[in-house]
């Protein structure tokens, strides 16, 4: 394998998109448009406050079309045409997955988009913040599940990933033209973002290399458009905008727990890794880096830094997104895929080609990039676990994100940050109201108040006592329609 394939794998581990298979739920009974006219009266259901964190005693909730009416006290003498004994469950806003990449659906067929999409709809997953997709591949999908033509999430989307040249996911445009796309210049921006949002983008996702003051041009155009940013800084280290100064610059949603790691380094560490960043960096000089700092593990990050940036981010009234879901499975990949590609003879490495595909599709690899790799892939999860617990304690809000197209990710998603400490009305907030406050849409999402959409999932059990619970829903209303029961 040659050097340059050999450094990209470790460079570039943790960046990529996962796409996993879904498995279909149960079938369930799926209503008729025309109850949305109805008057719906979920009677003795607690009910989450966003506010307070908690589960409101029972509560009558009616519903009138797309609407909630009133929530009244438990036992009312209301009547509707529709009513819904609830006792001894629980209602949640209609929860939102703040980092998806479906166009990816696309490559397997309409079939298996329209059904994807209706199961994320049906496990409760009404919402959801695109991060990465040619914008009218995007715009279509948006427009068809916000007519109701196909059943599935609202989707606010920022149409391509943008970076500067070269395109480190550039393989993606050979099957999604349009999925990536180089801003090198302040001409680029001030066209392509104006464009982007005539086609209906909410937003713009910023990725991996970006010099400085060109990324300082971007915010002050996307401002301009009333777009917001979503930003990726890119590999595990070496970031050309780095996460604090992205914050700097007024960016308030961060992509992937493992952005902190170059911020937060020990002196020695931080020093190395900043020489090795930048344009004309040596790889060899990376790769000597990256090794460092992966055997450091946590006992190369500086607290103070960590705690200053976590207190930077609540100043700034900023997100992260941690996906951890995308960096457990792929560290159960990477050893998976390593174990199956054996040890390579020099044969193998020498005929190694430098093609545009991963190179990980290379059959063999060298016994000790093999293990650096296994060690990149685990140090990734390691701190990415590490960071969310503790910018989590520190009061740093979070969004539920998979990172892939799997209706059943988000909701693994949530487990993931159960695990690391995050308190499970967070995890909460963080796939109700702090998304729909995010997107500025929380006048009638994200939460459970009279006058906002009939967005609900209700579940058998309380979701505060265990955030898996969230997975046994018993129905899914969204826009006052009643999809499951």
């Amino acid at each position: 394998m040659r050097l340059r394939s050999i450094c990209a794998l470790l460079l570039f581990a943790g960046i990529h998109l996962a796409y996993p298979g879904y498995a279909a739920p149960q079938a369930r009974r799926e209503l008729g448009p025309t109850e949305a006219a109805q008057r719906t009266l979920l009677r003795n259901v607690r009910l989450f406050d966003v506010a307070t964190g908690e589960m409101t005693l029972p509560r009558d909730l009616l519903i009138e079309g797309d609407t909630i009416s009133a929530i009244l006290p438990a036992h009312s003498e209301e009547k509707a045409t529709r009513q819904i004994e609830c006792r001894g469950k629980y209602a949640i806003p209609g929860l939102f997955d703040s980092h998806t990449h479906l166009a990816q659906l696309t490559r397997q067929g309409e079939d298996s988009l329209k059904k994807a999409l209706f199961y994320f709809a049906h496990y409760g997953v009404l919402h959801v913040r695109d991060a990465g997709g040619p914008i009218d591949v995007i715009r279509e999908m948006s427009r068809k599940t916000a007519s109701g033509e196909w059943q599935g999430p609202e989707i606010y989307y920022t149409g391509p990933m943008l970076e500067s040249s070269p395109l480190t996911w550039a393989k993606f445009n050979e099957d999604l033209p349009g999925f990536t796309v180089a801003i090198d210049t302040e001409a680029d921006v001030d066209s392509l973002l104006p464009a982007l949002a005539a086609k209906g983008a909410h937003i713009i996702k910023t990725f991996n290399h970006i010099d400085p003051a060109l990324y300082r041009h971007v915010v002050e155009v996307a401002h301009r458009c009333s777009l917001e940013i979503v930003h990726d800084p890119g590999t595990p280290l070496f970031h050309r905008v780095p996460m604090d100064l992205a914050l700097d610059l007024g960016v308030t949603s961060i992509e992937h727990a493992k952005a902190p790691w170059p911020v937060v380094l020990k002196d020695e560490l931080r020093a190395k890794q900043d020489a090795a960043t930048g344009p004309g960096a040596n790889p060899m000089s990376q790769m000597a880096v990256m090794s460092a700092v992966v055997e450091a593990g946590l006992g190369g990050i500086d607290s103070l830094r960590l705690r200053d940036l976590s207190a930077k981010m609540v100043a700034h009234d900023a997100y992260l997104c941690p996906t951890l879901h995308v960096f457990i499975e792929m560290a159960e990949t990477a050893k998976e895929k390593a174990d199956s590609m054996g040890d390579a003879d020099s044969t193998s490495a020498a005929d190694s080609t430098d093609s545009d595909d991963s190179p990980v599709a290379a059959k063999k690899m060298p016994p000790e990039v093999r293990a650096l790799m296994l060690k990149v892939m685990g140090a990734m999860e390691e701190v990415s676990r590490y960071f969310v617990r503790e910018m989590s304690a520190a009061g740093v809000k979070m969004l539920v994100g998979q990172d892939g197209i799997d209706p059943q990710a988000t909701l693994a998603e949530m487990r993931h940050m159960q695990d690391c400490g995050v308190p499970r009305a967070e995890i909460l907030r963080g796939a109700t109201i702090y998304p729909a406050r995010w997107l500025k849409v929380d006048d009638r999402l994200g939460s459970i108040e009279p006058g906002k959409l009939a967005d609900l999932v209700v579940v058998s059990e309380n979701p505060l006592t265990d955030i898996a619970n969230m997975e046994k829903v018993l129905f899914v209303m969204q826009r006052g329609v009643l999809l499951a029961d």
